[in-house]
């Protein structure tokens, strides 16, 4: 198994009441030999207190992940020679076959990202399957809403 991104976001923001819900997409690639199932469990830390604002699982419990058929395949992006021209044409990029699980996370007792309050948490994403951890990953981010 083989986590290709991992990517927070937010919505529904109560500002008042430091509320928000966590958005986690993990894009996942099995190249194990036979499907597998798989989840997601999410959890929001504030990294200063150590104190966890909330938790989740994908919603449905785990999925089936097919074996990706272009097993063993690397995948390379490459820049054309005019991308950093102002007016450059698309990079054709070729995307390795993936599985996104999504988690979302109401988290409380947020304080929301500014220049004068500049709060990170900590967002971690662990890949389970078979009872224990597969993978893990730990984003420090902030929270705020652009209009």
């Amino acid at each position: 198994m083989k986590t290709v991104g991992t990517y927070v976001t937010a919505k529904d923001f109560d500002f008042k009441k430091g509320l928000a819900t966590i958005v986690v997409k993990a894009e996942v690639r099995n190249e194990s030999l036979s499907a597998a199932k798989v989840g997601c469990r999410v959890s929001v830390v504030d990294p200063r207190t150590g104190k966890g604002l909330g938790y989740a699982a994908a919603e449905g419990g785990s999925r089936y992940v097919k074996v990706a058929c272009d097993k063993g395949v690397r995948f390379l992006t490459a820049l054309e020679a005019d991308v950093y021209e102002q007016a450059p044409q698309p990079t054709r990029v070729v995307e390795p076959e993936t599985t996104v699980l999504t988690v979302e996370v109401p988290a409380k007792g947020l304080v929301f990202w500014s220049p004068e309050t500049p709060q990170l948490y900590d967002v971690k994403v662990e890949l389970v399957g078979g009872g224990s951890v597969m993978d893990c990953e730990t984003i420090r981010t902030g929270v705020r809403q652009v209009a």
